[in-house]
């Protein structure tokens, strides 16, 4: 995940992690994810409840029904309930990504995504997050794919690195080769 542009929705993010930073856990970060997905997914819920918010008193049910959904903890409830009292629900999405971003930087995560053309065992993937871990410096999340374009080999990516080891980057290499010697 990205960091925003948005100045105002990184000095939320800021003064949430000020307050919260130490009592939250990294599974409460990653559950993060859900809710911005939900938001990418439906990205005029909040422009509609924030408009409800100015006009409508019962779209504190719907925000009810929305904490309701995804548990949300107490400190991210605050968090809304604040972004409401500013007129400023409709960026509560990129707020909560930059707390995520914010966070996992602060805390030296970095997520990975395994690509491989078969699964991996629980073995080998533990192997390639130590290696991937001893390259980039950071306690490893990594996430497992399938890919049966790679032929055979792997790919582990992240939004700072790419490490592949496949038939098909080796065959593109050749490639490359081939036609830079024409």
């Amino acid at each position: 995940m990205r960091y925003t542009l948005s100045a105002i929705s990184k000095k939320y993010a800021q003064a949430y992690l000020k307050e919260y930073q130490d009592s939250l856990t990294i599974q409460q970060v990653q559950e993060f994810k859900f809710i911005i997905q939900f938001f990418r997914n439906h990205y005029t819920f909040l422009s509609i409840v924030s408009v409800l918010a100015g006009r409508n008193p019962e779209f504190c049910s719907i925000l009810d029904e929305f904490k309701k959904h995804f548990t949300l903890s107490t400190s991210i409830q605050k968090l809304m309930n604040v972004l409401v009292e500013h007129n400023r629900l409709a960026i509560f999405g990129q707020v909560l990504q930059d707390i995520y971003c914010l966070y996992m930087l602060n805390n030296d995560f970095l997520e990975v995504a395994i690509t491989t053309a078969e699964p991996l065992e629980a073995e080998h993937r533990q192997k390639f997050e130590d290696f991937f871990k001893k390259l980039s410096g950071k306690k490893i999340i990594s996430t497992a794919m399938i890919d049966e374009g790679l032929i055979a080999g792997i790919r582990m990516q992240s939004d700072l690195f790419l490490w592949e080891y496949s038939i098909k980057s080796r065959i593109a290499k050749i490639s490359r080769k081939m036609f830079d010697e024409e």
